[in-house]
């Protein structure tokens, strides 16, 4: 598989390389997730780490024997002195800093979690309105059906029911109340919200 971060030819080379288990065993080159391949996997990385550690090592070897064959000086120059006892009050000034953050992150965070409490308290104070709400609703539903089996709309209910018009026998008071059985119907025929 090409990439643009690899030169040509390295990708196939590393996979051609042998891989060991373990146990140091061989395992076959092709990929799977099988344990033995993917510890020879880790086998690499181990090897890279090791590398890795001489590197380090040989440069700590190298950096204690140039301060070793260099000539002390006397005495620091005079901005140097200042620029040590600059950087010490820098220091000093961002740790004090540093406790006084940690002291605002804790109340940022107690003043988070009171407001998630809160808001989760309000999230279940909607839901049972929401719950009351639908239950209200459902009683008015059946108040109004009952007003219009009253009013003499039940044949209206019936053929609205069954797809027909409206009965025209409900009049005087009660044309209202059918007129509003009609509408209720109609919101259940679309799924509304009764």
């Amino acid at each position: 598989m090409p990439s643009s971060i690899w030169p040509d030819g390295i990708l196939p080379w590393l996979r051609s390389l042998p891989h060991l288990s373990v146990t140091l065993r061989p395992v076959s080159n092709d990929f799977s997730l099988k344990e033995e391949y993917v510890q020879s996997q880790m086998l690499l990385v181990v090897m890279v780490l090791g590398v890795g550690f001489i590197v380090l090592l040989l440069l700590a070897v190298l950096v204690c024997t140039t301060i070793t064959f260099i000539r002390p000086s006397d005495s620091p120059k005079l901005a140097v002195r200042f620029y040590v006892i600059a950087n010490a009050v820098a220091m000093a000034a961002a740790a004090s800093l540093a406790a006084s953050f940690d002291g605002n992150f804790a109340a940022g965070l107690h003043a988070l979690l009171a407001s998630i409490d809160r808001l989760q308290a309000v999230a279940h104070t909607a839901a049972a309105d929401g719950v009351s709400l639908r239950d209200a609703t459902r009683d008015a539903s059946r108040a109004l059906s009952a007003v219009a089996a009253c009013e003499g709309c039940v044949g209206a209910a019936a053929a609205l029911a069954s797809g027909g018009a409206a009965s025209s026998d409900a009049g005087g008071g009660g044309a209202g109340v059918c007129h509003a059985l009609e509408a209720r119907h109609a919101l259940e025929a679309e799924g509304g919200a009764f």
